[in-house]
C-alpha cells in the first residue's frame, strides 16, 4: 500500500492570493480540493476576521466553501488521515456541517456539528486510512487549521 506523505498543518498561509477569492489549487499540498476558495481575510468582511481571531490560524488566508466540498487524493491506493480542523461560521445562522471519510468510494466515518453562528468550534476527529474527506453544509463555512498525518 502506498502512503500519501501530506503535510502535518495546513493554514492556507502559502496560497498566493489577492484581493478576491480563488479557488484552491488542484493539487495543493499534494491533495485535490473540490468546493473550496481561498480568500484574504483582510479582503473579507468584518464578520470574517471576527471569527477567525478565535482559531489557531496565524496566516491571512482560509479556505471558504459553501454547500459542499471535498478533499481527496488522485489515486486510491494512497491514504491519509485527519487529526483536526477548524471551522468558522461567519453569519447569525442555524447551521449543520456533516464531514464524511471515504476509502475506495466506501463510507468509513461521519462527524456532524451543529453550530449557531456566528461561530467557531475545533473538531478533532482522530480518522485514519482514508483517501476523501467531503464536507456537506447548510451554508457558508471558513476552513482556518487543517491537521493531516499520514496512514501507517
Amino acid at each position: 500500500m502506498n502512503f500519501l506523505l501530506v503535510p502535518n498543518y495546513i493554514t492556507f498561509a502559502d496560497v498566493y492570493n489577492g484581493d478576491r477569492c480563488d479557488d484552491i489549487p488542484v493539487r495543493y499540498k499534494n491533495l485535490e480540493w473540490t468546493g473550496f476558495k481561498c480568500t484574504s481575510k483582510a479582503y473579507q468582511n468584518q464578520c470574517y476576521r471576527y471569527n477567525i481571531i478565535y482559531t489557531n490560524n496565524n496566516s491571512r488566508f482560509v479556505a471558504c466553501c459553501s454547500g459542499s466540498g471535498s478533499i481527496s487524493v488522485r489515486r486510491l491506493n494512497m491514504l491519509f488521515g485527519v487529526i483536526s480542523l477548524d471551522v468558522s461560521i461567519p453569519d447569525p445562522w442555524n447551521f449543520h456541517l456533516t464531514i464524511t471519510g471515504y476509502r475506495k468510494s466506501t463510507h468509513i466515518n461521519t462527524d456532524t456539528s451543529n453550530f449557531i453562528g456566528p461561530g467557531y468550534r475545533h473538531i478533532d476527529l482522530h480518522w485514519t486510512d482514508i483517501d476523501e474527506l467531503k464536507f456537506c453544509s447548510s451554508g457558508h463555512f471558513l476552513l482556518t487549521d487543517l491537521l493531516l498525518t499520514r496512514s501507517f
